[in-house]
């Protein structure tokens, strides 16, 4: 309970003069966690998983229930975007208007826009974050900040303002790179600072939608997140898979009125092992 409080404070709950760090805000007009009773998890043994880094995390109260390497950095892949959103959403309306620009050939989960095309913030974010398109990331990133690196530098700003020690950004999408990278209980707290955005929030928690373009051509998104098709008790959150990062996954589920978020890094089985930490926690509800 000592962490959570420790985490709790560096993510700005409490105000500056108790929180320590110079440079530490919270997120504008929110609060990441509200101060709540533990959960009585006592004695909880996790199931055996094939993942590198785990973390699972009493939403609700901020109370680390079992961590595996939970402060060990290694890749995270497309569990970059959740910062990317966040950044976004900090400097932009969701109605505001975004026009493709020809960035050249981007790598991997892509949405086939045409430069020149224009959509909504919101709907870019919604590509973002269901398809998990890097070329969206990419265009989020330069109509914010002029080019990815400028782009890349807020986003590590806003790691070392939200306490993040072990995570640091290299690209807006997540590709495989030296210094893009994040721990287990790093990557809990940066998904409990996104699902905070009311809009994120709905966002990681839709299956399949369709954006349109200002001229008409629809783009059908369905999610990356096989736990969000299958399970009715999860609410997202975002899939990662790159060579060197393995399958990573980080979960939103509940149980009752209770919250919890689970991180896997380094998986070769990132439902099978997602399913069974939550059997382990919460059997009757799986």
């Amino acid at each position: 309970m000592i962490r959570a409080l420790a985490s709790i404070l560096l993510l700005g709950l409490f105000p500056a003069a108790i929180a320590a760090p110079e440079a530490a805000k919270p997120l504008p007009s929110t609060e990441l966690l509200s101060v709540a009773v533990p959960t009585s998890v006592s004695g909880f043994t996790s199931p055996a998983t094939s993942a590198s880094g785990v973390m699972l995390l009493d939403l609700t109260s901020g109370e680390k229930i079992f961590g595996e390497n939970a402060d060990t950095p290694r890749p995270i892949g497309s569990l970059t975007k959740l910062m990317t959103a966040i950044i976004i959403l900090e400097n932009h309306s969701p109605d505001e208007r975004v026009t493709i620009q020809d960035l050249g050939y981007i790598d991997g989960s892509t949405l086939n826009v045409t430069p020149g095309q224009v959509f909504t913030v919101r709907d870019l974010l919604k590509a973002m974050l269901i398809h998990s398109a890097n070329n969206v990331a990419y265009s989020l990133a330069v109509f914010d900040s002029g080019s990815a690196d400028a782009f890349v530098e807020k986003m590590n700003v806003r790691a070392q303002q939200l306490g993040l020690t072990n995570t640091h950004f290299q690209n807006p999408a997540g590709f495989d790179a030296p210094d893009n990278y994040g721990s287990p209980r790093d990557l809990a707290w940066l998904a409990a600072a996104a699902i905070k955005k009311p809009l994120i929030k709905q966002i990681v928690d839709t299956p399949s939608t369709v954006i349109v373009s200002a001229d008409g051509q629809e783009f059908p998104l369905v999610t990356t997140n096989e736990l969000l098709k299958s399970r009715v008790n999860v609410e997202g959150v975002k899939t990662g898979t790159t060579a060197a990062a393995g399958q990573c996954l980080i979960t939103l589920f509940r149980e009752g009125n209770r919250a919890y978020l689970l991180v896997l890094l380094g998986s070769s089985n990132r439902y099978n092992d997602a399913s069974q930490m939550m059997r382990a926690l919460i059997p009757s509800v799986l």
